[in-house]
Formats: structure tokens, sequence, C-alpha cells
């Protein structure tokens, strides 16, 4: 399903328009498409994917080789004049039969980060994520396993990662620090080319089955964590959760929770951060009929209030609107994974600088 996984926009051959669709219209296209031949039909290869500059990194996590049953693989592809050529495949350094590497994926400039969510790096289902580094001769080098300094059996801990320079946030959604699954994100940073925890990130209004952690995506000293299940005002309701790194820390800026805000919406689901700007997904938000979803755009400048709430301009029952979401600079990319009959589609809005509304701008959708 297009939209599965998502992230940010990029401008891969530097002419100032992002590569997702060139074209100053922003009509329906489709720049290029990427595949592996022999991946397998179960592959689900694109469930995860994050690009930097001419580099794009996307997961395959049912993958199957030899005798490892969904082991997982991820892929880099490099930007190369109007094609996506595949630079490398990356697997586990010991891959394990449903470790899932490659549900989460990121990357930025030269180092990439995999999440393999139900590895038994450490014991089962502990998860673990992976950093590789680029070299000089476009091969990419293994750095270092992360794990949180209190992983344990079932954490899931590389649920969902996000790179960002010379930091790195892990989401271990099932992490049981406040009750059964309440979750966390572990924050890692580069120091003389060493990856270190820097902190655990817990909700202040923690509970049992939040599932924080669940998306996490970060922006220079700005993280945003997602907690889709949190209960509160409903069953599955959702929120959003804003970090501020101070120069000695990282504390919890503001909870986000939507102005319509209701049980079963999964406010949380997908987050994104860029600048100033916050958007969350909410994928079984009822607006436009059950599951139809939304998404909401919240600013900093505003003290995190919510700027706008965002719908598809053919939202539909089962649409799964907000499933994957992307913010950067004035363009917003928000997935459907439900769209025509769970095909999927992807819609891109730009933001009014004189009002500051958000407008549709284009539908993307597969050739094929």
């Amino acid at each position: 399903a297009l939209g599965l996984g998502m992230a940010c926009l990029g401008d891969g051959d530097g002419n100032g328009v992002d590569d997702l669709c060139d074209q100053a219209s922003f009509n329906e296209c489709e720049v290029s498409r990427v595949s592996v031949p022999g991946a397998g039909n179960f592959a689900q290869f694109g469930s995860s994917v994050s690009i930097s500059g001419n580099l794009a990194l996307l997961g395959a996590d049912a993958e199957t080789f030899g005798a490892i049953d969904f082991g997982g693989a991820a892929y880099v592809y490099r930007h190369e004049g109007l094609d996506w050529v595949q630079e490398t495949r990356l697997t586990a350094g010991t891959p394990r039969s449903f470790d899932r590497f490659g549900t989460s994926v990121g990357i930025s400039g030269t180092t990439a980060v995999v999440g393999a969510e139900a590895g038994d790096f450490l014991v089962i289902d502990s998860g673990a994520a992976y950093v590789y580094e680029r070299q000089p001769d476009f091969s990419w080098l293994p750095i270092t396993v992360l794990v949180g300094f209190d992983t344990v059996a079932n954490d899931k801990f590389g649920a969902a990662v996000d790179i960002d320079g010379d930091v790195i946030v892990v989401g271990a959604a099932q992490d049981d620090d406040d009750g059964s699954a309440s979750g966390s994100a572990h924050v890692f940073r580069r120091i003389a080319g060493l990856w270190t925890q820097e902190s655990k990130l817990t909700a202040s209004d923690a509970d049992a089955g939040d599932q924080f952690g669940s998306s996490v995506n970060v922006s220079g000293n700005t993280i945003v964590v997602g907690a889709p299940r949190n209960a509160d005002p409903g069953t599955n309701s959702g929120s959003a959760y804003v970090f501020v790194w101070d120069s000695a820390a990282w504390t919890e800026a503001q909870i986000l929770l939507s102005s319509d805000l209701a049980s079963g919406d999964r406010f949380g689901g997908a987050v994104s951060v860029a600048g100033d700007l916050v958007l969350v997904g909410a994928s079984e938000h009822d607006d436009l009929g059950s599951n139809s979803g939304a998404a909401y755009v919240f600013s900093r400048d505003t003290g995190w209030a919510e700027d706008a709430k965002i719908l598809a301009p053919d939202g539909a029952a089962g649409q799964l609107f907000g499933f994957s979401v992307s913010i950067e600079g004035t363009l917003a990319l928000i997935g459907a994974v439900g769209d025509s009959g769970n095909t999927g589609a992807a819609y891109v809005f730009g933001q009014d600088p004189a009002d500051d509304s958000w407008a549709w701008l284009s539908t993307l959708t597969a050739s094929n």
C-alpha cells in the first residue's frame, strides 16, 4: 500500500524542488519507481523509508533469505540523474528469523540507522537498532548496534527510529516502565565518533498500553514522540509529545492533543517535525467516514497550539489518511494506506505564507 512508510521530502538533484514530485505545478506524477528483483513477494519492501540528500533508505522487514524467515533487510539507493540506483543491501550482522530488520529506518548524511523491533540481539523480542556509515567507495560499514541501557525482552526497541546529524532516537513501544506497553524512547548522541545513550524519554502522563515510542522524529534540538494508544480522553485516542534539548537535558515541552480528539483516533501513530512545525497523523479519525483519517499541524510560535487540521480532498471511510506523515518547509506529505481498496496514496499539501493555511497540491499514486 502506497503511503505505508514515509520520511522527509528531499531535493536529491539539487534543483531546489523536492524530487518526490519534481514539477512546479505539483500535478500527479511519479518521478521514479524502485524495486528489488528477487526480494520476494512478501518482503514488504518499502515498509519504512527515509531520504537525505541524494540517498534513500528503504526497509523490507519481512524479507526471507536462505533459512532466515522474515529476517528483514534494508536497501540504500543513490539518485543519479533521473534514476535511483541501488547502492547496497544491509542486513543485521547476525541475521535471525523473525527479527524484522527494517521495521524502521532513518538516514542523515552518510549515516543510516535500521530498527529491528523483534530482534533477539539481547533476549527474545528485545529489539535493536543498527548503525551504518557510508565510506568513500560507496560501501556501508556497520558501526554499532544500539540497545537501551535497560532494554529487556519484548520491549520492541527499534519499533521506530530517526536520525538528524549526531542524534538518533529509537522508540521502544512495548517498554513496561510505567505499566505494560507504556513505552519509551531512547536518545543517542555521537561524540568523537562513538554513539552513547544520552537519555531515556517517557511521557509525563504515561500509563499502561499507551505505546509511547510507536513513532519518533527528530529535527535539531526538538524530538516528537507518538503514543497512539493513549487513553486520554478515550480509548486509543492517542497523543504526541514534544521534547526540547536545553544544552543539558531533553525535557518535555508539550503534550500535543488535537482539538477534536476522540476515542479510536490513533492520534500520534505518525509524527514529523521540521523547524518550528510538527505534523501528527490520526489515521482512524472519523470526520469523513469511519477511519477516514486526519492530520494536524502544531507550531512552536504559538506555544505548540494546533495551527491546522488537514483532511484528504477525497476523504472516505477506511482511507487511513495520516497513517504516515512528513513535513519540510512549507510542504506536508500525508500517506493514506487504505485509499482505493488498500492500494494507497499520498497527498501533498502546501502552506500559504499569507495566512498559514494548508492547501491540497497533489495526489501521488503508483503507476502500477
